[in-house]
């Protein structure tokens, strides 16, 4: 028998079980209620949003996921820095709302330095935009106050 009919199925077994391994690493979903998150349109989700990112960016490989599910989850402001071990995916399906008194942060929700990041879903950001473009003076005031930025 030659070398290559011997050793081929044993090299295309060893790909196909390396292949798995590499794509069964990581794709895991991180719900931000379980970091203490309510959906009640109230209650500060800011840091549930931050330790579920946190949790999933320091996940090795894959594609981790940060879910939003339906509600509404009022955030102050959120940062989320990079890089990541692995790819990100930011999933709303329900809405982040910014709080009334948002006028006095520079940024609202804020994604910084992350390569691959993918955000996906049904839901929506709601920054109250119409509502706040009065407090926006910026063009006859030189010493105006900047409202914060979505992304």
């Amino acid at each position: 028998m030659e070398w290559s009919q011997t050793c081929m199925p044993f090299l295309i077994f060893l790909f196909l079980v390396l292949v798995n391994e590499v794509r069964s690493r990581g794709n895991t979903v991180f719900e931000i209620r379980q970091f203490g998150a309510t959906g009640d349109g109230q209650s500060d989700s800011s840091k549930a949003l931050e330790d579920a990112f946190s949790n999933a960016c320091n996940v090795v490989g894959g594609r981790n996921q940060i879910l939003v599910p339906e509600g509404t989850f009022m955030v102050t402001s959120a940062v989320f820095d990079g890089p990541c071990k692995g790819l990100i995916e930011f999933r709303v399906d329900g809405v982040i709302k910014a709080s009334a008194g948002i006028v006095d942060d520079d940024k609202w929700v804020a994604f910084r330095y992350i390569d691959g990041l993918v955000i996906t879903g049904e839901g929506t950001f709601d920054g109250f935009g119409e509502s706040a473009w009065n407090l926006n003076d910026c063009k006859m005031n030189s010493q105006c106050t900047h409202l914060p930025t979505d992304f």
